[in-house]
């Protein structure tokens, strides 16, 4: 652990690829959370057309436009596992050529086009349950949504919160599947990237230091696994980079809810009797756009390190 922060730290390029990661995964819908407002029955109103939601279900003629926006989300999610593989690419080649530094070093991967088509394989498949569960979701959080629509149980609840209250069951196995995705994708995509980058002869090394060095690594390493099976090193590893998320998460998602309500005001202000002075609007906006990026950064950090310390968990145990 304290290998891999420091190493990460001191690496401007590991930030980079580890908030490419995290961006292209959905973390820019993670940070605009705080900005965002529940909608209310009257913006569903708007957002839904007229006559598109009756009570025998959604009419034939708002069908090809909910086809399209699924046609839209299919490919951003493509694209987003594009570059989630890339980041990881990038992150594992660059922890396994410093870590065999001592050594002969690692072959060249190949074909990076294939190596990326095979991650966004393995996270596809990772992701199958999950989509099932998505699914099914789904349709309960229409069948919901279409209930609470029309004869709303509440008005005092928010629509969005009566529309998850009532499928919570769904969203809570959707929430399990993504969990079981993320370890399943962590594991096998290093199990790819690992066959990728070490030589079939990685870990014999000739006699000298390099050597008295490696076997004095194996030995401690064989010390550890003595204590932590495979299975709770990966549980170990699996907590702690959650354990990292949230702290690299928490406290930007703070910042943000802080500083948005002022914006807000601020330029709602301008359509006022008084409105405020432009170095006014341009210091809130320069503000805002700070703890933006301050929080983007520090979720990258901590996606970098989630990178490190699974790539680390199924390293080969030689060199450093």
């Amino acid at each position: 652990m304290t290998g891999v922060l420091r190493d990460v730290l001191i690496s401007p390029a590991a930030w980079i690829v580890g908030t490419a990661g995290f961006l292209a995964r959905g973390g820019a819908l993670i940070l605009a959370l705080p900005i965002l407002s529940l909608p209310t029955p009257v913006g569903v109103t708007l957002l839904v057309p007229p006559l598109s939601v009756t009570t025998s279900g959604v009419s034939s003629v708002f069908a090809p436009q909910l086809i399209a926006a699924g046609a839209v989300v299919a490919v951003l999610v493509i694209a987003a596992l594009f570059l989630g593989a890339l980041a990881d690419l990038t992150a594992y080649g660059r922890i396994a050529v410093r870590g065999a530094s001592d050594l002969a070093g690692v072959r060249s991967p190949g074909s990076s086009a294939t190596l990326v088509v095979r991650l966004m394989g393995v996270e596809i498949v990772a992701l199958l349950p999950a989509a099932a569960a998505g699914l099914v979701a789904a349709v309960r959080l229409v069948t919901v949504g279409e209930q609470e629509y029309l004869l709303p149980s509440s008005l005092a609840v928010p629509y969005v919160v009566r529309v998850l209250r009532g499928a919570s069951t769904e969203v809570a196995a959707l929430g399990a599947c993504l969990l079981l995705a993320d370890v399943v994708n962590a594991l096998l995509s290093r199990r790819i990237l690992r066959a990728a980058f070490t030589p079939a002869a990685h870990g014999t090394t000739s006699s000298g230091p390099t050597a008295v060095r490696v076997g004095r690594g194996r030995s401690a390493l064989l010390r550890v696994r003595s204590v932590l099976d495979p299975g709770g090193r990966i549980v170990a590893t699996w907590l702690a980079a959650w354990s990292i998320t949230l702290a690299s998460l928490v406290p930007g998602l703070f910042a943000i809810d802080l500083v948005w309500p002022m914006v807000h005001d601020t330029y709602a202000a301008t359509s006022s009797s008084v409105p405020p002075a432009p170095p006014v609007l341009l210091g809130v906006t320069l503000l805002f756009v700070a703890v933006w990026l301050t929080a983007v950064l520090l979720a990258g950090l901590g996606s970098a390190v989630r990178a490190a310390l699974w790539s680390g968990v199924t390293l080969p145990a030689t060199g450093r």
